[in-house]
């Protein structure tokens, strides 16, 4: 076994798609997370990218091993409450869903835009899989079955792109994201 991968073994790191160590440390209540990019031997050193409160830290991972990507794109998404079963849309389906939407600010900061649960709005229903909402929208929402509830992380050039969408407070190249519900599928 080589030095780098004895090193890895002794703090439990795991190798990583894109072929990069991640370890994760308990310290006092703390994670030390430190990262090294590997190609059969470490890169240059060790460097400490963050100290994080444990809880934190381990929301940000169960997260993180949570999201999947929409095939072909960039728009990522979370089961947060699994469906019923049977019927999904898919490509031509007609679905009815909840929704709630946020601008993803710097600082991690999320301002709501537009929610169907808010007073004199009803829920949402189009055709999906053919272009009639913005693309991670669209795409982001194929397999879903009734009950279910998923949120979609929608990059800008997969949302409104670099000129925003002004009247609903959209900023020009704003990441959104989406928390949905599935109503009814037709």
């Amino acid at each position: 076994m080589a030095d780098s991968e004895q090193v890895a073994s002794n703090y439990g790191w795991s190798r990583r798609e894109g072929g990069a160590l991640t370890a994760a440390k308990m310290e006092t209540n703390m994670f030390l997370v430190v990262t090294a990019a590997f190609g059969g031997a470490f890169v240059g050193t060790l460097a400490t990218h963050a100290l994080v409160p444990a809880p934190a830290l381990k929301e940000s991972f169960v997260a993180a091993e949570k999201m999947e990507q929409v095939p072909g794109l960039k728009t990522t998404y979370e089961i947060l409450k699994p469906g019923q079963g049977g019927t999904a849309i898919t490509k031509g389906s007609q679905g009815t869903l909840h929704a709630t939407g946020v601008v993803k600010e710097s600082g991690g900061v999320r301002k709501k835009f537009w929610s169907t649960k808010d007073p004199g709005q009803q829920p949402f229903t189009c055709q999906y899989g053919v272009g009639q909402v913005i693309t991670g929208w669209d795409q982001g929402c194929l397999g879903m079955t009734v009950g279910e509830e998923r949120k979609l992380t929608i990059p800008a050039d997969e949302g409104y792109g670099a000129k925003g969408f002004p009247a609903w407070g959209i900023p020009p190249g704003a990441t959104l994201e989406f928390t949905l519900e599935c109503l009814k599928i037709q």
